[in-house]
């Protein structure tokens, strides 16, 4: 498939600004999950980045996916040659892994002069990562511009374990919580949505309890679902799919 960046939107296959599930349901593919910073979906051929309210905010294609701007396929190309096509861009941020184009909100990863993976980001998305600019294939361009004291409090915040916990009953009493853990720097207060790839309708439910331990270093999370089943054999089968996205 070819994909066509369109820049500070996405692509012409896939957009940015777009749930989990979304993505999921354009791709036709069920993702791995993992977190770097807030949850990032790995669908093989690309990473999909999401911000703290689980819209998509990046990007990344992989070799030997094709991608093209302006009409140049950029993975497999020659380093050098995929500058041309950013000439219009005269503040590119460039080191010995590749180059960001911060006009066009494009990131190009060529460790050995030949493009291995490109990233498409919202607008914004470069300047707001403070001094260090990653791809998550080890791209770290410094942006002399950019002032690490105008970065958010959750980009410098500690990262902390997150346990989400879901309540389940049997015909309305409690039989137990399953919980998924995450590791991340974003702290969700009551009243945030949460998604997750096991939740299909609604795909996301809203934080209702909070507790941080700081101590310990963790937060437990408690959303606002509804999982009441008839009898137990209900409940075995219901905890053998969540299993498989990773709630225990």
């Amino acid at each position: 498939m070819q994909y066509r960046f369109i820049p500070k939107k996405g692509t012409n296959i896939v957009h940015l600004g777009i749930t989990r599930l979304e993505t999921e349901t354009i791709f036709n593919k069920k993702p791995k999950q993992f977190v770097k910073g807030n949850i990032v979906d790995d669908f093989r051929f690309c990473h999909v980045f999401y911000d703290e309210l689980g819209y998509s905010k990046a990007i990344e294609f992989f070799e030997p996916t094709e991608v093209l701007f302006n009409e140049m396929t950029l993975i497999g190309e020659k380093l050098d040659k995929v500058k041309r096509v950013f000439e219009e861009d005269n503040h590119l941020l460039v080191d010995a892994s590749g180059f960001v184009s911060q006009k066009y909100q494009i990131g190009i990863y060529a460790p050995d002069d030949t493009v291995e993976a490109v990233l498409v980001g919202e607008d914004g998305y470069y300047d707001s990562l403070g001094d260090n600019i990653l791809c998550s294939k080890g791209m770290q361009i410094k942006n002399e511009k950019a002032i690490s004291d105008n970065s958010s409090d959750f980009q410098r915040r500690e990262q902390m374990k997150i346990i989400i916990q879901q309540p389940i009953t049997i015909n309305g009493k409690f039989r137990k919580s399953i919980v998924k853990e995450f590791e991340s720097n974003v702290l969700p207060n009551v009243g945030f949505m949460i998604s997750d790839s096991f939740w299909t309708n609604p795909f996301s439910y809203e934080v209702k309890k909070v507790l941080i331990n700081y101590e310990e270093g963790y937060c437990s999370v408690q959303v606002d679902s509804n999982f009441d089943f008839g009898n137990n054999d209900e409940f075995k089968d219901f905890l053998k799919q969540a299993n498989e996205y990773g709630w225990e």
